[in-house]
């Protein structure tokens, strides 16, 4: 938990030292959009955006933003290089993870649905269909349970696919065992900061709604195209700032966790960046 906490300072001293990372979370937004407008094809479209574009878009700001955490340095460029060296790898880790959030979502519906439907229709001739029904339940509960639990944990390892690839320098295989263990090796330290990211979030994008809404509401009364103006403005930098501070949360977290590697990796002994030297699909 020590390393979520000991993250949040940084995240921030991250974004303030390098404000260009407002300009690269709206990239990652644009990018985004692209994503959105590919989930409205049926069937396919969901797969192309998970599997596809977001990976895209997180190599990309997570590059930027541990170019920032690494040597302060931050820059369009890298952005743009974060998706050349490590799109492949990204992708591919991302396919994997889905792959496998779709097998166990299909077979554990399939196993619900036949479990419940042979315990409503199975009932034999001196069997209490009462109880049979109230056990064919349980287990479907049960597997249901299951289900949901095997869902979020593939989901706590799939929000640090980016960084293992971009900051551990993982191809697609290493970096699911890469995300793996890092909630193995620390789950409460995981979930404090998968919520501390929540809340960093709502902070960072409901305050300044917050404000927005004050303002435009005060404007609106005043009949004030300026302050309806301001409200705007201040809405619309609301994401990028949640984005980029996230990001930063994100990157720094995962530094924090693995700083003894990363320190070994640099040549001078800090931590700083090293360049791709994997296999972008092992």
């Amino acid at each position: 938990m020590s390393a979520a906490l000991s993250a949040v300072p940084r995240a921030f001293g991250i974004v303030r030292s390098n404000p260009i990372l407002l300009v690269g979370a709206v990239l990652f937004g644009v990018i985004g959009l692209v994503g959105a407008v590919l989930s409205i094809i049926p069937l396919l479209g969901v797969v192309l955006a998970q599997v596809l574009v977001l990976p895209v878009a997180l190599v990309g700001l997570t590059e930027m933003t541990d170019s920032a955490a690494a040597d302060d340095d931050a820059s369009l460029g890298d952005f743009a290089h974060g998706i050349a060296d490590n799109a492949v790898s990204a992708i591919g880790a991302f396919a994997l993870l889905f792959g496998a959030q779709l097998a166990i979502g299909i077979t554990l519906t399939l196993a619900i649905v036949f479990i419940v439907g042979v315990s409503v229709t199975g009932a034999g001739p001196g069997t209490d269909p009462t109880s049979t029904l109230t056990g064919g339940g349980a287990i479907g509960a049960l597997l249901f349970l299951v289900l949901i639990v095997a869902l979020v944990t593939l989901a706590l390892v799939q929000q640090f696919l980016d960084v293992a690839v971009v900051v551990g320098d993982r191809g697609a295989v290493a970096a699911l065992g890469e995300a793996k263990d890092i909630l193995v090796e620390g789950p409460l330290s995981v979930l404090g900061y998968a919520l501390l990211r929540f809340g960093i979030i709502l902070v960072a994008v409901g305050i300044p709604a917050a404000a927005a809404a004050g303002v435009g509401a005060v404007g609106a009364g005043r009949e004030s195209g300026g302050l309806l103006a301001i409200a705007a403005v201040v809405l619309l930098l609301a994401g990028p700032v949640a984005i980029a501070v996230a990001t930063a949360y994100h990157v720094a977290y995962y530094r924090t966790r693995r700083s003894d590697e990363l320190d070994d990796a640099s040549p001078d002994g800090s931590a700083g960046r090293t360049t791709p030297s994997r296999d972008p699909l092992n």
